[in-house]
């Protein structure tokens, strides 16, 4: 199994449907991180670079996004190493 390490502009590239995860591939990120995304996309919904249902849509599906969230000093670590 591979491990990525994701920040929040790589994660709404992913739920807006361009990219794929295969199901082999374990997805690790920061705590914040679906804060932090959902503020990138309430910015781009500002600009009108995406309309209010599409953001709903990968609001959506960034919730159901299986990812292990790392807030504890041993996963801290394993981000670093990762990165």
């Amino acid at each position: 199994m591979s491990r990525y390490a994701l920040d929040a502009p790589t994660l709404l590239h992913i739920v807006s449907g361009e990219v794929s995860v295969h199901p082999s591939h374990q997805l690790v990120a920061p705590n914040g991180i679906r804060s932090q995304a959902l503020t990138l996309l309430l910015a781009a919904v500002r600009r009108a670079e995406v309309d209010e249902r599409e953001a709903l849509d990968r609001h959506d599906r960034l919730t159901q996004l299986k990812m292990r969230l790392l807030g504890d000093r041993v996963s801290h670590r394993l981000a670093w190493d990762i990165a």
